[in-house]
């Protein structure tokens, strides 16, 4: 997912990331709740964490993984 740089920093990326985890954590079977990012990127490694993301200390790519350990607030 990708939010215009025009429209950050207004909450619709948060929003969005908490709807979808919350859902997905409600499917049966769900194991984990996982994304990845750059590590470049400081607007998601400020934003995940935020989200109740935190690093596994696994990479996928050049992108550092995350996984959802509290429930999502946006």
């Amino acid at each position: 997912m990708v939010v215009d740089a025009a429209e950050q920093g207004r909450g619709a990326g948060a929003a969005t990331v908490a709807t979808l985890a919350t859902w997905l954590r409600a499917q049966p079977g769900c194991a984990a709740v996982r994304l990845s990012y750059h590590p470049d990127n400081p607007a998601a490694a400020t934003l995940y964490p935020r989200l109740g993301f935190a690093p596994t200390g696994e990479w996928e790519d050049d992108e550092v993984v995350a996984e959802l350990v509290t429930p999502p607030t946006p």
